[in-house]
């Protein structure tokens, strides 16, 4: 029999969001103990699958994410709660590129109200 914090342990990954063109997914995952918002490169058919990318670094959970609808928008929206408040609303939300390769600190805890 294992001990309950082997189960309280699990990791998780859920809430796929697909780039408008197709080639890259992100989600969210709290293999880091907070969720967070990680991407990869995705090519069909391709069975070279890379570790994914961490693009949030909040000390809040992140609660959802997704892609923005536009066709070849990079951008992903994605909204946290403050000190675990579960109040994360639509006009408190966050608008950013979905690659470093755009640089880093551009994660924000400032709302864009850009929803």
């Amino acid at each position: 029999m294992f001990s309950i914090s082997r189960y309280l342990n699990i990791r998780q990954a859920y809430g796929p969001t697909v780039s408008s063109d197709g080639s890259r997914v992100a989600f969210l995952t709290n293999i880091t103990g907070i969720p967070q918002v990680w991407a990869v490169d995705y090519e069909s058919g391709s069975s070279n699958l890379q570790w994914p990318e961490q693009l949030t670094f909040a000390e809040d959970r992140v609660m959802t994410v997704r892609y923005s609808p536009a066709k070849n928008d990079a951008r992903l929206i994605y909204a946290h709660d403050i000190g675990g408040n579960e109040n994360a609303q639509l006009p408190v939300c966050f608008v950013a590129p979905f690659s470093s390769r755009f640089g880093k600190g551009l994660f924000s805890r400032k709302p864009q109200h850009q929803c």
